[in-house]
Formats: C-alpha cells, sequence, structure tokens
C-alpha cells in the first residue's frame, strides 16, 4: 500500500511508463526484472546471469539472505514525462535531505555525504573544521 501512497499515479506516470515501455531495452530489462520475482523460476534466471561471473554456479549454491530485500526508489519527473536515471537528493529546505543513488550507491555516498553535511551545517548555523575533515579523508 505504501507503493501506492507515493507513487501520485496520475496520467503523466502512465505516460512515462508506456513512454518507457515503447523501447525495447528498458521493456526487456522491465520484464527479466519481473521475472527474478517469479517463484520457481526467479533463482534459475539469477544463476543464468551469474554464472557469466561464476560459471560453475548452480541453483543449489544460493539462497536468500534473510532480513534483506526491498524496492529501490526510482525517480519520475511529471513535469518532463521521464525517468530520471541515476542519483538524485531532494533538500526540501528544513532541515532533511533525502539521497536516492544508483546501484551501487557506494561509488558515490562520500561525495553525498560531504554536500550534505555542509548543508546541514549551515542549516544549523554551526561551523566545522573542513582542513580537519579533509586530513581525516587522506589519514
Amino acid at each position: 500500500m505504501d507503493f501506492f501512497k507515493t507513487l501520485n499515479f496520475d496520467s503523466k506516470i502512465v505516460k512515462i511508463f508506456w513512454d518507457l515501455l515503447k523501447d525495447s531495452d528498458i521493456r526487456n530489462y522491465v520484464f527479466k526484472n519481473f521475472l527474478f520475482e517469479v517463484p520457481f523460476i526467479n533463482k534459475k534466471l539469477f544463476v543464468q546471469d551469474a554464472r557469466k561471473i561464476v560459471p560453475a554456479l548452480s541453483v543449489d549454491d544460493i539462497e536468500y539472505a534473510k532480513g534483506f530485500g526491498g524496492v529501490r526508489p526510482q525517480v519520475l519527473d511529471k513535469e518532463k514525462e521521464k525517468l530520471m536515471l541515476g542519483e538524485a537528493s531532494i533538500n526540501p529546505g528544513n532541515g532533511l535531505i533525502f539521497n536516492m543513488t544508483p546501484s551501487p550507491g557506494a561509488t558515490s555516498c562520500l561525495g553525498n555525504a560531504e554536500r550534505d553535511m555542509k548543508v546541514i551545517v549551515d542549516f544549523l548555523h554551526l561551523t566545522y573544521d573542513e582542513a580537519q575533515f579533509m586530513k581525516d579523508l587522506t589519514e
């Protein structure tokens, strides 16, 4: 239900989705990822892809991690009627910052943390020792 609450479904969402499905590469990617959620075939499909890296891998070699999983948010620009790829940061100016990162998020997380720290320090009217911060990064 949370998905539907945050989706704000309207005709612009339908248009964005329709435009995405017209692109064969994106359409194939979407449908393949839907199949990864179908019981009895999902592990087999995953292993087929993973064998490109680990050729001897079998379905019996993998299991689901307990307590992990979820949905990676995707940002839709309703004004431009398109999917926003890559990372996004939403700063409503009230001291909270919402970050959404592509996978793997580690490629941008330290830079985002520094950027967000500066915004938060400014919002709270505080200061920080930038020289010490840079020193700590290089040690």
